[in-house]
């Protein structure tokens, strides 16, 4: 019986440091996206962890944090920008300067619905939109 103890402590003790290595592999990394034209911050860019799912967009701030493995690469994209690739490395913070990608902007296409009515009145022209809210 006190064999069968021991092994179950031993074994519970292993689970419990296993947990704690694993843990340990998770780093906190936070950065900030800016345009490398003027250093201007770049809301909405999305950084991405290369070969996973997950990923955060930047706040208004061009800032963003998040857990990724030590040798992680980050990647951010942004419509309008290059994709920017950056190995983490084991540092917290990571920063991205976004060039411009005049190729992405010629391909980007903005599609709006809704009326226009033109009323003519004693020369004067009265325009008044209508949006259609589409579900």
């Amino acid at each position: 019986m006190k064999q069968l103890q021991r092994r179950l402590v031993l074994m519970l003790s292993f689970i419990l440091m296993l947990g704690w290595s694993v843990e340990a592999q998770v780093l906190q990394v936070s950065g900030k996206v800016t345009d490398s034209s003027n250093g201007e911050p770049v809301p909405g860019a999305a950084i991405m962890v290369k070969g996973q799912t997950n990923g955060v967009i930047s706040d208004m701030d061009g800032s963003f944090a998040i857990s990724v493995a030590p040798d992680a690469t980050l990647i951010c994209s942004c419509i309008g920008y290059k994709e920017t690739a950056a190995p983490v490395n084991n540092r917290g913070i990571v920063n991205f300067s976004l060039e411009l990608d005049a190729e992405m902007l010629e391909e980007t296409v903005v599609v709006g619905y809704g009326i226009v009515i033109i009323v003519s009145f004693a020369g004067l022209y009265v325009f008044h939109e209508h949006a259609l809210g589409l579900a």
